[in-house]
């Protein structure tokens, strides 16, 4: 792991403390709207230390992503200043940052945020605070082994496309020159793309470069058909479901129908999206189509939804407040009854870890634990209930509505959305929300469309493919490659983790601050 980077003000670092961010975001109860207050004004002021920085440390541009996954806007002081300040998990770094991390973008950010040469072309490719967003980052943690709560590191060997150790024992087997060597690695890396540099380069339109895009993708041709569809079609649902899926063409019309009729009241609104829901949910649907998409009023539904979701939102709110004791806000949760049992039992855990280690008390509870653990980091209100409500909506398709519904706020063209939404399958649902979100840039739509089924790797080359208009050099540089080929170059006749790549190598010595 490498230390703090001399490019970040110390003052900073030591303005932001671990307390500022978690289990408060949730609080929305009337007990504490006073200390949420005094919680707001101190994030605040955080935020705008955050945003002096990076303007010190360059001319990045904070301007919101255009694209779902990876953004030109650089955050990369914003990412390094909370990491360095201790918001190392990947949630929390998230709730001190307002973006998503893997451990690839994290090393690259960390690059982009130096003084070396080659830092300005480097790309910062955190992903985007959105339920999009958090759907892909979920499938890129998972394939690393990593959840929300993993401890992320600046660490070189997370560079994309780094070949195994194996790979390079192979190389050094098989090359008997250091050229050869190295000709050995870059096959390995897979990282130039050869083909889609060259489609990219050749391309006459956006267009042409999205399906570049999607022909290079590891997933199946649907992504192909869907750029094709978005055409001049993007701002007609009707259209791009038609073309997309041209056999849910009718019941898509039928559902959109009925959203255009429902009059603004949230209850009829329920009734046509979720015409088989139980009472409950339909009440839930209701509350959350007024929530504004603000994750406090979110998790404000799900505590009139579920009551152990409640009892443990009003003992994480009694424990923002420094004055309430851990045994009044624990009764908050297990009653009057069994909080001497569950305090002793959770006697060494830190108060903000407290409603976690009640929960663990009791397993059945466990589906609702999970669902409050995610909810903690917030963010905004449909992507808590797309991505965390599983424990809580046990059925994929009625919990997607319902995050539809949720991010719509009301405003009739998401609502329609919605509608089509509702009668497709996830991965045509995702391709049409997309189709949304990206407003008609072909690349954009080609990159969020196939989100939830690539790689980080893949995701990341792609990018700076289309960022480099096929260029190779600037394609590398993207991508950091020259520097990961340099420290490779000393694995020649050499060790994986000790001749190259070791605590001392030298982009650990760059992100130190050194040269």
């Amino acid at each position: 792991m490498v230390g703090d980077s001399a490019e970040l003000d110390p003052r900073l670092i030591a303005t932001i403390r671990k307390e500022d961010f978690g289990f408060q975001a949730m609080d929305s109860g009337r007990k504490t709207r006073g200390c949420l207050k005094r919680h707001r004004k101190r994030q605040i002021w955080i935020r705008l230390l955050l945003l002096v920085s990076a303007c010190w440390s360059a001319s990045f541009s904070f301007a919101p992503a255009q694209t779902a996954g990876v953004s030109d806007a650089d955050q990369s002081a914003t990412i390094l200043a909370c990491f360095h300040a201790g918001q190392t998990a990947v949630g929390d770094l998230h709730a001190c940052a307002r973006v998503w991390l893997t451990p690839e973008a994290l090393v690259l950010c960390a690059l982009r945020n130096t003084s070396g040469r080659q830092a300005e072309h480097i790309i910062c490719p955190f992903i985007r605070d959105t339920a999009d967003g958090r759907a892909a980052l979920d499938v890129l943690l998972a394939q690393q082994g990593l959840t929300p709560a993993s401890n992320l590191s600046i660490d070189a060997r997370n560079l994309p496309n780094l070949p195994p150790p194996s790979a390079i024992d192979s190389c050094n087997t098989s090359g008997t020159t250091q050229q050869g060597f190295i000709g050995c690695i870059k096959n390995a890396m897979g990282a130039p793309r050869e083909k889609l540099l060259d489609c990219v380069r050749n391309s006459r339109s956006d267009e042409d470069r999205a399906l570049c895009a999607a022909e290079s993708a590891p997933t199946d041709a649907n992504l192909t058909t869907a750029v094709k569809c978005l055409g001049g079609q993007s701002a007609r649902l009707d259209s791009f479901v038609a073309c997309l899926v041209p056999e849910r063409q009718s019941e898509a019309k039928k559902a959109i129908g009925c959203v255009g009729r429902y009059g603004g009241s949230p209850a009829a609104l329920a009734d046509c999206l979720a015409p088989n829901a139980s009472a409950a949910s339909k009440v839930l649907a209701a509350c959350l189509a007024q929530s504004q998409n603000d994750n406090r009023n979110v998790v404000d539904c799900f505590s009139h939804f579920s009551p152990a979701f409640g009892r443990a939102n009003q003992a994480s709110a009694c424990l923002s407040d420094p004055g309430n004791s851990r045994a009044k806000c624990a009764t908050e949760f297990v009653g009057a009854a069994a909080v001497g049992k569950a305090l002793a039992a959770c006697a060494n855990t830190p108060r903000p870890s407290l409603v976690s280690c009640l929960f663990d008390q009791v397993p059945d509870l466990r589906p609702e634990a999970a669902s409050f653990q995610c909810m903690r980091y917030g963010g905004e209100g449909r992507s808590l209930v797309s991505n965390c409500a599983a424990g809580l909506v046990k059925d994929d398709k009625m919990r997607r509505t319902l995050a539809c519904i949720t991010g719509a706020n009301n405003d009739p063209g998401a609502l329609a959305l919605c509608a089509a939404d509702s009668v497709l399958s996830p991965r045509d649902a995702h391709a049409v929300n997309c189709s949304a979100t990206t407003q008609g840039d072909p690349v954009a739509f080609a990159l969020c469309a196939a989100a939830p089924a690539t790689s980080d790797d893949w995701r990341i080359s792609a990018t700076c493919a289309l960022r480099a208009a096929g260029d190779p050099k600037i394609y590398a540089d993207c991508t950091a490659a020259p520097l990961e080929l340099s420290e490779l170059s000393k694995c020649f006749k050499g060790h994986f983790g000790k001749d190259c790549f070791g605590a001392e190598n030298t982009i650990a010595k760059l992100l130190n601050g050194g040269q």
